[in-house]
């Protein structure tokens, strides 16, 4: 059964306060791919942001006292101003709650309501002493028993084409004891237990189990024959217009950056095709390997349109190998430094033929993306 839908859990977003984590962005952009839906129940929503406040009152509390005993060491003309700094920082949580807001909507995350439950038969869970109840204190696990029951009562109300995983760092609440130390996929406790409700531990479980979708997705073999045949198109491209994919796989434009031994790998993907509107597309995983060479100095250094640069940690290792600091002049020539990373690529074809399948059947760099995992 492929599956139709992922459920966050809060453990899974609560440090990440900028939603940009490279497996978090790796899932969003592979969500058509694979094809599924993500849920976030509102109790985490309201988890998020409560634990968001409640950090962040702390982190102020110990900037207020790290402030005053910096200012103890300065003159007054040399003080910090920490009502002129606290003023920035007062909407951070306001800001927090947009910026999940925003990726919600951008996302198109559905938002899992709170459970009708009474709390009288709360209370009773709480006492049974099954999951996620199981502490001495009977109140632990009160979040996570909404968390399953919304999911629950939302899917019995709106029946998924598939199986429902959710993910989540803390398995012990919600598995029996003999799962507890499985990697994989693993079953929600008896007291949860749905054909379609599984667990996954973490990414790599659940990207595994995704994997599965492409299995089960039509795919016209027709087209493409083995994931080895397009990597030679992928690279093919590349290899003829590698400045047009330039920014997209270092970040950055104003470097000569000198490739090498350049290696495409594709590591999944599904292809599909419309015959009514003859477009042909095909998505995935591909793996990009090359050594790379380009001279630097301090000028282009404080130029560097991106922080997102592939090679900055290169350069600030040399700068403190060499003992420079940002007003230090200084040139190197970097060489062959090994570079590797996976990118999402699509491919959409608006005027495919079958008759086109032939092995000299080329993708035309126009109507190829990259975008960096």
């Amino acid at each position: 059964m492929k599956t139709s839908h992922v459920v966050f859990d809060t453990n899974i977003l609560l440090k990440d306060h900028r939603f940009s984590n490279r497996e978090l962005t790796k899932l969003m952009k592979t969500k058509k791919m694979y094809g599924f839906e993500i849920c976030l129940p509102q109790t985490v929503y309201d988890e998020l942001v409560g634990n968001f406040s409640d950090d962040f009152v702390s982190k102020i509390s110990h900037l207020k006292k790290s402030i005053d005993e910096i200012n103890r060491f300065t003159s007054s003309r040399g003080e910090l101003d920490r009502t002129e700094i606290l003023k920035k920082l007062s909407k951070s949580t306001l800001q927090y709650k947009s910026r999940l807001d925003k990726f919600i909507k951008d996302n198109k995350i559905i938002v899992l309501p709170y459970p009708n439950i009474l709390h009288r038969d709360v209370v009773k869970k709480m006492y049974s002493g099954s999951p996620p109840f199981k502490e001495k204190n009977r109140e632990v696990g009160y979040k996570d028993f909404l968390i399953s029951k919304s999911i629950l009562d939302y899917f019995n109300k709106n029946t998924p084409s598939g199986k429902i995983l959710f993910l989540t760092e803390n398995t012990k609440d919600f598995v029996d004891s003999n799962e507890s130390g499985n990697d994989g996929i693993l079953k929600f406790a008896r007291e949860f237990e749905s054909s379609r409700l599984a667990i996954a531990p973490s990414y790599t479980a659940l990207f595994k189990e995704l994997s599965r979708n492409l299995n089960e997705k039509y795919k016209n073999l027709e087209i493409f024959k083995s994931k080895d045949e397009i990597s030679e198109k992928i690279k093919s491209v590349l290899d003829s217009d590698f400045q047009i994919f330039e920014f997209d796989i270092f970040k950055n434009l104003m470097l000569d950056i000198k490739i090498k031994n350049m290696d495409c790998q594709v590591v999944e993907y599904a292809a599909e095709f419309n015959d009514e509107a003859e477009i042909m597309e095909v998505s995935g995983i591909v793996k990009i390997e090359m050594e790379c060479s380009f001279t630097m100095d301090d000028w282009d250094l404080r130029n560097i349109s991106s922080r997102d640069f592939v090679f900055l940690k290169y350069i600030k290792r040399f700068m403190e190998d060499n003992e420079f600091s940002r007003r230090d002049e200084w040139s190197n020539e970097f060489r062959d430094i090994a570079y590797s990373s996976e990118f999402f690529f699509n491919y959409i074809d608006f005027d495919f033929e079958l008759n086109k399948l032939k092995k000299e059947y080329k993708f035309d760099s126009f109507f190829l993306s990259l975008s960096k995992i």
